[in-house]
């Protein structure tokens, strides 16, 4: 398995056991920045992870971006739901749509790679119709989304 698979792996797990903290409601952002890093320590430890491995320095590095971003990307994911709400979805399918969102915008991971990885984490993790649903989630997304953001960066590059 990649690095940056694992790497996934451990985000999911580290967002979905921070759904479960104890957090202050008007600190959530804050509170679970201070809280990831023990979840992240456990879930290596438990998955025999080092601590100075790239495996967990990619997630460490991307839970401290997306963390802040969580409910920016909340925002997204629901944007491109169509007729479906937030709460028809999955945690671990929100997740994952959390996390590919974040990684085409921010870290420029390229989406067909991106997709791919959240339908592979969507076979593990998720139920049987998720990786159908995320596919077309995240598809949606791409095309309207990133289409449109490469057609400025095109037009940038022009002038």
């Amino acid at each position: 398995m990649g690095i940056k698979r694992k790497s996934r792996e451990l985000i999911i797990q580290t967002l979905y056991s921070l759904l479960y903290a104890d957090v202050d409601e008007y600190l959530q952002n804050l509170d679970l920045l201070n809280k990831y890093k023990e979840v992240l320590n456990y879930l290596c430890e438990e998955s025999a992870v080092e601590l100075k491995s790239n495996i967990y320095n990619h997630a460490d590095f991307s839970l401290k971006k997306i963390i802040p971003l969580i409910d920016e990307l909340q925002e997204k994911v629901s944007s491109y739901l169509g007729t479906r709400t937030i709460d028809s979805l999955g945690q671990i399918d929100l997740i994952i749509l959390k996390l590919s969102m974040y990684e085409m915008l921010y870290e420029k991971t390229p989406p067909p790679v991106m997709i791919n990885e959240a339908i592979e984490l969507a076979k593990k993790f998720c139920s049987e119709k998720s990786p159908a649903l995320i596919n077309a989630i995240l598809d949606n997304f791409k095309k309207k989304e990133l289409t449109i953001t490469t057609t400025i960066d095109k037009d940038n590059i022009d002038e």
